[in-house]
């Protein structure tokens, strides 16, 4: 899978999460609007992160969390998501490995 930008580090993890969404993955910002709005599966989590756009990005099999200190960082995450989920084949109930 090609990320782009490039994780700056990627760990894979155990198990996998199924994102329950029904949302095409050919609109970046459809899908960015459903995890703002409060995608389920999807948690929003504020962190004292000192550039704007950095994220932690973590898959679980409980689902998945995007830390950011304001919206560039969550928008980034989401876009990270976003490339996973389209590289999953976007279809309903897109399913991860986990990874953080």
């Amino acid at each position: 899978m090609i990320l782009y930008p490039v994780p700056r580090s990627l760990t894979p993890g155990e198990g996998e999460y199924y994102l329950p969404v029904k949302e095409e993955t050919g609109s970046l910002f459809v899908f960015w609007q459903s995890v703002r709005n409060g995608m389920d599966g999807v948690r929003l989590t504020k962190a004292p992160f000192a550039d704007p756009e950095e994220y932690r990005l973590i898959v679980s099999p409980g689902g998945v969390e995007i830390s950011a200190s304001g919206d560039e960082g969550f928008f980034r995450g989401a876009t990270t998501l976003w490339q996973m989920a389209r590289f999953s084949g976007g279809r309903p109930g897109w399913g991860f490995r986990a990874q953080e």
